[in-house]
């Protein structure tokens, strides 16, 4: 995954190897998408002093349109945007789709839409990949 933010920042493979990475394929005009961005906010401010996890939202939506947008509606994930490319490479096809990966590439968690339960397994997850990394040993 190397692919460049909305504010021209880069996002490199290499960087986010051994991180836990907490991925949000969204659109600006998906209802649903924009309806759980205060609790995926609300997430991203629980993680906040964890170098070790990374929140990216692609979009697939221009960059103008975008930064237009968290003008008024804050999205506090670092946001990519014309995802189509990557949406496309892994099969997104319906909207928001979640994606919770470890450190290795591994997906730990996939779903699309946002089910009642979401945020409580986005968390376990999380929180399971972060204790894991714990306790490995370090080299």
């Amino acid at each position: 995954m190397n692919m460049v933010d909305i504010n021209g920042n880069k996002l490199k493979s290499k960087d986010l190897k051994g991180k836990v990475l907490v991925i949000n394929y969204w659109f600006i005009n998906c209802k649903p998408c924009r309806m759980e961005m205060p609790e995926l906010n609300e997430l991203v401010k629980e993680y906040k002093d964890s170098a070790n996890v990374k929140f990216i939202g692609i979009s697939l939506d221009d960059r103008a349109s975008i930064k237009d947008f968290v003008k008024l509606s804050p999205f506090n994930y670092q946001l990519v945007a014309d995802g189509q490319t990557a949406a496309h490479q892994y099969g997104i096809t319906s909207y928001p789709t979640h994606a919770i990966i470890d450190g290795d590439g591994k997906v730990h968690f996939h779903t699309v839409s946002s089910p009642r339960q979401l945020f409580y397994w986005m968390r376990k997850t999380i929180n399971e990949l972060l204790e894991k990394q714990n306790q490995r040993p370090q080299i």
